[in-house]
């Protein structure tokens, strides 16, 4: 995030800018010298969403690096990955290809989208990884009642509106690249889910719509519902 964050406000606050950058590079080497150090599993409250596997993580660390810096050491980290130009569909237990725990594919879409000195047929290799993937949930929308990107019409794992959210950006990015009806037309049946064509009729975004949803949880905020009737 500081790595991206250095490029965003490379103009618009050069002295920030510098900043981020350096908090990021020493952020990657501590990181690469401490691999073990872990977040607990539960944490006082609820679940601690704990995370022993970082491969994904410094595959998007170096990928930001890399696109702000261009340094060859990340460049060889982003191409030697396992996670290059591959987009896993199984994210957080539902068909996502991004959750809390699986982070690589924004490496990915950085690399796909902002100009760096990748090369065009790298660049290629990940807007067609983007692509597969997004006529795989065009295929899931076509099997399902409720036309989502998800595997099952009676299952949802926790979290499941975030999923196809995501999948939404995944569905968004195929039709930037290919400029293809279909994919807005697979994001479009997607929001019409979360906006009220779902088995509770009900508007999954707060405030939005006849029949929005009321005092979400939060583990923050669980004891706080007066502050969340809309």
């Amino acid at each position: 995030v500081a790595a991206q964050s250095a490029r965003l406000f490379e103009n618009l606050a050069p002295r920030f800018s510098k900043k981020c950058l350096k908090a990021a590079e020493r952020a990657w080497k501590a990181a690469q010298e401490n691999p073990k150090v872990v977040a607990p599993p539960m944490i006082d409250g609820g679940g601690g969403y704990g995370d022993a596997i970082f491969t994904d993580e410094f595959y998007w660390a170096a990928a930001e690096l890399f696109i702000t810096t261009g340094k060859a050491e990340y460049k060889d980290f982003v191409l030697q990955s396992k996670h290059h130009n591959k987009l896993p569909t199984n994210a957080g237990g539902g068909t996502a290809s991004m959750s809390w725990d699986h982070v690589g594919a924004l490496g990915l879409i950085s690399l796909a989208v902002v100009p760096s000195s990748l090369g065009g047929v790298e660049v290629e290799k990940s807007r067609q990884a983007i692509i597969k993937v997004a006529d795989g949930y065009l295929d899931l929308i076509e099997k399902r009642g409720y036309r989502v990107p998800v595997k099952s019409d009676t299952k949802s794992p926790w979290g499941a509106n975030s999923f196809i959210l995501n999948d939404i950006v995944i569905l968004g990015l195929a039709y930037d690249f290919t400029k293809q009806q279909k994919y807005v037309d697979g994001a479009i049946d997607s929001m019409d889910y979360i906006l009220g064509r779902n088995p509770l009729s009900q508007s999954y975004v707060t405030g939005y719509g006849d029949r929005p949803l009321q005092n979400p949880h939060h583990r923050f905020w669980a004891n706080g519902r007066s502050m969340l009737t809309v």
